[in-house]
């Protein structure tokens, strides 16, 4: 059975640019090819048995209506037999309200509404913080799969200290390093310069061979990497909130 969530992606995409665009958009994202033949396939299925529910429940329309027209017809001949109206109860949706994700190391970031954030140590030593950002309801297996970000709104930050045993991570460094990372695969590929919060950092924006977008900011103990697959105005807005409240680079317990 193919990711529900990636067939209801191709559903809603091929009608708007065609199956072949998106199935190109996806085998560019890294998803086995296999696995979007199996997407397809069940997203057609769906296609066709929506279709069909359609046909059935206009045909049921037509008969409830004329139904609905007799009775009225037979009220309308006896006023006094019909019921008074009764004021409908209106029912104010509730607005979501956006939350806030504390980090390990002292810095916090907004989330929008509907959206969690679940953080980690990755390493024995408990120094590297990852938090994956992500709609409510998500499947945790999807986080590991960064071609499906984009899709999913799935976002990740990775949090290590500034220290190293070369001495302290600076904003020159780190860019040096992911540009020389970037030329060593040949990637195509944009920099610019952001400053967050006082921290002084630079967004990534990858379009070959892998399609992405990083941003980069240095701290004041520790350095920040935001990954997600489009710069969008998630992506803007997440980044932006990042903020140190209380930086210090202690490792975990």
């Amino acid at each position: 059975m193919a990711d529900p969530e990636l067939v209801a992606y191709i559903r809603k995409h091929s009608r708007l640019h065609g199956d072949a665009s998106v199935r190109t958009q996806l085998i560019r994202d890294g998803l086995p090819p296999s696995e979007i033949d199996q997407a397809f396939t069940e997203a057609q299925s769906a296609t066709i048995r929506k279709s069909r529910n359609k046909r059935k429940l206009a045909l049921l329309a037509v008969g409830a209506g004329g139904v609905l027209l007799a009775m009225a017809v037979v009220l309308s001949r006896d006023p006094a037999k019909t019921p008074e109206a009764k004021d409908a109860a209106v029912e104010e949706p509730a607005v979501a309200q956006p939350s806030v994700f504390h980090g390990h190391y002292g810095y916090m970031l907004a989330l929008p509404p509907g959206y969690k954030a679940t953080g980690k140590f990755v390493d024995a030593e408990k120094r590297r913080e990852r938090v994956y950002i992500y709609p409510k309801g998500t499947d945790p297996s999807h986080f590991i799969h960064r071609g499906l970000y984009a899709h999913l709104g799935i976002l990740r930050l990775d949090v290590s200290p500034r220290r190293v045993p070369q001495g302290y991570i600076g904003i020159k460094t780190l860019k040096a390093h992911v540009t020389r990372v970037l030329v060593s695969r040949k990637a195509t590929y944009k920099i610019r310069d952001v400053i967050v919060h006082g921290m002084p950092g630079f967004v990534v924006t990858e379009e070959k061979p892998f399609r992405g977008v990083d941003a980069h900011m240095v701290g004041e103990k520790v350095h920040f990497i935001l990954v997600a697959g489009v710069e969008d105005r998630l992506f803007t807005d997440i980044m932006s909130s990042l903020a140190e409240v209380d930086p210090h680079d202690r490792p975990g317990k």
